[in-house]
């Protein structure tokens, strides 16, 4: 895993804004900066899947799509209880 001055000095090597970066994967920068100085917990959602992607924590970024069907085939309760 990686820290955020890391993470930092990573797009500063390849020339990267952060800025680009969220954009192209569909985040705001704030968010991406929000995740950067620690001021979210990156348990679930968007915060997760940044901090997964950047290697600031281990985990999956999986697709909200595909585990619901998962979860529809083996009991539709429980993909009920995630779509709401």
């Amino acid at each position: 895993m990686k820290t955020p001055e890391q993470v930092r000095e990573e797009f500063d090597r390849q020339g990267i804004s952060i800025r680009n970066w969220a954009k192209f994967h569909g985040y705001t920068a704030a968010l991406v900066y929000q995740v950067l100085k620690g001021n979210k917990p990156c348990r679930i959602g968007m915060s997760h899947e940044i901090a997964v992607r950047l290697g600031l924590k281990d985990g999956v970024v999986s697709d909200p799509q595909k585990l619901t069907n998962t979860l529809s085939a083996e009991s539709p309760e429980k993909a009920e209880a995630i779509t709401g």
